[in-house]
């Protein structure tokens, strides 16, 4: 027993020989500890860092987006203008080919251009030409601001004085006072000469003949008609602005449909954020 009891105390003195001492028992508790809250930390801080970057990603696409979205708009818009451009441009065409020259194409029932005769297609043309100009005039409306009273006004007058012109033209053709001056003129060249009605060859053939007939075709009516050619044309023309209260005087030499396309394009370029380097110009002459 007594060898026992010896054996057991040496075990007891080995042991507390080999005991670990205190602290390194707090640093392997408190050690673990410490590395969790500094992950925990870290991981918070970088999950942040996420959730502001996520943010920061979509701000700029969504800027991105309005960006693109107010492109389109302005090209969309500049689209517009070009065609309402064009639009007046056709109108502009067709006044200056027919100007000085109602008489002649009034004076001329019988030759005939493609399936129509000449004065058929002038109406015709005419009133293809007050449609275009009335849907452009309604849509340019629909993209100016309402507070914007000159450019429509400027509209308006040329639909209104284009709308003249054509219903005089139809009513010079369809009332038959066109065809009856020319009969009135072909039965003065018949009787003061040799010229077969409706010759016009022949009648062309003779100058001094053919002005003479020229001069009995060009009625009051066609004169007026000339009027309102010449009172429509300066709307298309370079020069001082016509119509006194619609006149701006630091736009003088720029026409007048022209200025106001260039004042639409040009807002709409201040409220494009978009950085486009383009340039349009819109002279109608």
């Amino acid at each position: 027993m007594k060898e026992i009891a010896e054996t057991i105390n040496r075990l007891i003195e080995m042991i507390d020989q080999n005991s670990i001492p205190i602290w390194v028992t707090y640093v392997g508790i408190f050690v673990p500890i410490s590395i969790s809250v500094a992950v925990a930390i870290i991981s918070l801080i970088q999950n942040k860092k996420n959730n502001k970057l996520q943010k920061e990603i979509e701000e700029s696409n969504e800027r991105f987006q309005i960006a693109l979205n107010k492109h389109e708009e302005y090209i969309q818009m500049r689209d517009n203008i070009l065609k309402i451009y064009d639009d007046y441009c056709m109108a502009q065409n067709l006044l200056e080919s027919v100007h000085n020259r109602i008489h002649v194409i009034f004076s001329n029932f019988s030759a005939f251009n493609g399936y129509y005769t000449l004065p058929y297609q002038l109406v015709d043309d005419v009133n293809n030409a007050i449609k275009t100009i009335y849907q452009a005039s309604n849509r340019a409306k629909l993209l100016l601001p309402r507070e914007d009273k000159d450019l429509r006004n400027i509209l308006e007058v040329i639909l209104e004085k284009y709308s003249a012109f054509g219903k005089k033209v139809n009513s010079y053709y369809h009332n038959g006072i066109g065809r009856s001056a020319s009969e009135n003129a072909w039965n003065i060249i018949v009787s003061s000469s040799n010229i077969i009605r409706y010759d016009y060859s022949a009648l062309t053939d003779n100058p001094s003949l053919y002005e003479s007939y020229l001069k009995l075709c060009d009625t009051n009516e066609t004169k007026e008609i000339e009027r309102l050619i010449d009172d429509l044309l300066p709307f298309f023309k370079y020069g001082p602005h016509i119509l006194g209260k619609l006149s701006n005087e630091n736009a003088e030499g720029q026409p007048a449909v022209s200025r106001a396309l260039t004042s639409m394009y040009s807002a709409t370029r201040r409220n494009s954020s978009a950085n486009l380097n383009l340039t349009l110009m819109l002279p109608f002459s």
